[in-house]
């Protein structure tokens, strides 16, 4: 247990600032069209958190039908 809370811990202080790395890097790459630039990665997570939901549902409606049989 104490090796996971390390390692979870390890992993926040590598990623944790990413995010915000990657939104300052397009603003400033991106110049006049920074506004576009930083839409883009927010509909790439939020088109990834629908695909998953949706490989979600039709895995457990998959299971649910096998089961059911």
């Amino acid at each position: 247990m104490v090796l996971l809370l390390i390692v979870v811990a390890v992993w926040g202080i590598a990623f944790g600032g990413a995010p915000t790395l990657l939104q300052t890097a397009l603003a400033d790459t991106s110049g006049e069209h920074a506004d576009v630039a930083q839409s883009i990665p927010i509909t790439i997570f939020d088109l990834a958190v629908a695909g998953g939901g949706l490989i979600r549902g039709l895995v457990i409606d998959h299971l649910w039908t096998k089961l059911a049989a």
